[in-house]
């Protein structure tokens, strides 16, 4: 009951926001949404699939040392570092929950149209998929998204520290190393849509792409990294972009540079940059498709750029005029909310995951 309560209490704000508060007001609803999702994300008890492994960790980390590659050396120090003095890991639950939100939070209320919808589109795509279950990489992503002013500002320097970050919570955040070369440079919009079209292509006719051992082949890779891409390589099922991501990746390239855009914003380079992510997302999501596992966590670092994405998107759409603005909001916060309980109803199916919510204390 509780995450539908959140949603319904996001979707007011969404056009609460759309009033054009003041600036106390706006801020002020902004701090109420970060608290409560925090502490929603935070709080929570064994109801996710991952829930036992962190446990594990926590529990053992004292015997865990640094180099064994088994743990990513902040987050290992994170649980050594309250288990010294005696804290539950509640609090490891807890901390990570603000780790990873608010850099999002901080990005969605910088450069978002409209942050609520942005917000609520994250809550239903993203935040179950990783804040709630895979937290480690969720603190990499967000950390990814709160350095992208520095890609958009030409400072290598503070980008590549944040990314440093983002890779001792996540291995996998050195992939981003090259997006400060990419993301700010404007592609033409026919090589984009080219590009949508060839890997709108290789999905339909479901061509795996043999790069990834290749390349690891190359590479010397710690044990425990090795053990677990192995693991990741036993999965059978093709690692499919979405029709919904193609046809997202099409709609975000034609919004790309429009002029009734511009009239309304100042962050219109910004928005280049979260195209470019976007479509590097299918681009890496189908590159890196011959193991599944490993391209859904790549692509979900570009992907989540979508809740920053589709607020412009109904912007350009509605042309300012305020009914279809309103009726698009609804649309489209009605989708994602089919694919959130879809969502649940999936992992629901796993075991005894999501419903109830309880907290970590009961």
């Amino acid at each position: 009951m509780i995450y539908f309560v959140i949603f319904i209490f996001l979707f007011f704000l969404v056009f609460l926001i759309d009033l054009k508060l003041d600036r106390q007001a706006n801020t002020f609803i902004y701090l109420i949404i970060c608290t409560v999702i925090i502490l929603f994300v935070g709080l929570r008890g064994n109801i996710e699939p991952d829930y036992e492994n962190y446990l594990y960790i926590y529990n053992h980390s004292s015997s865990l040392n640094y180099n064994d590659f088994e743990v990513e050396p902040l987050y290992l120090f994170i649980n050594k570092f309250v288990g010294s003095f005696g804290g539950s890991f509640g609090i490891i639950v807890l901390l990570m929950s603000v780790l990873s939100i608010i850099p999002k939070f901080i990005f969605f209320k910088r450069y978002s149209v409209n942050f609520a919808l942005s917000i609520i589109v994250f809550y239903c795509s993203s935040l179950f998929l990783f804040d709630f279950i895979a937290t480690r990489q969720a603190v990499a992503i967000g950390l990814f998204l709160y350095s992208l002013q520095y890609i958009e500002k030409r400072k290598p320097r503070q980008y590549f520290l944040i990314i440093f970050l983002a890779y001792l919570f996540h291995i996998s955040a050195l992939i981003l190393i090259p997006c400060y070369f990419i993301l700010n440079k404007r592609f033409s919009k026919k090589l984009l849509y080219v590009t949508v079209v060839l890997i709108a292509i290789l999905n339909l006719l479901q061509i795996n792409i043999h790069l990834l051992s290749n390349i690891l082949g190359l590479l010397p890779l710690p044990g425990a990294t090795e053990a677990k891409l192995l693991i990741y390589s036993s999965e059978s099922e093709f690692a499919f972009i979405s029709v919904k991501q193609i046809i997202l990746a099409f709609l975000f390239v034609y919004i790309n540079n429009d002029e009734k855009i511009k009239d309304n914003t100042k962050d219109n380079n910004m928005l280049n940059i979260g195209v470019n992510i976007y479509i590097i997302g299918i681009v890496m999501g189908t590159l890196l498709n011959e193991i599944p596992q490993f391209s859904y966590r790549i692509k979900w670092y570009f992907f989540t750029i979508e809740a920053f994405l589709i607020p412009f998107l109904i912007l350009n759409l509605s042309r300012n005029q305020p009914i279809f603005k309103y009726c698009l909001y609804i649309i489209f916060v009605l989708i994602y909310g089919y694919y959130l309980s879809v969502f649940f109803e999936s992992l629901a199916s796993r075991g005894a995951y999501i419903f109830p919510y309880k907290f970590f204390f009961e």
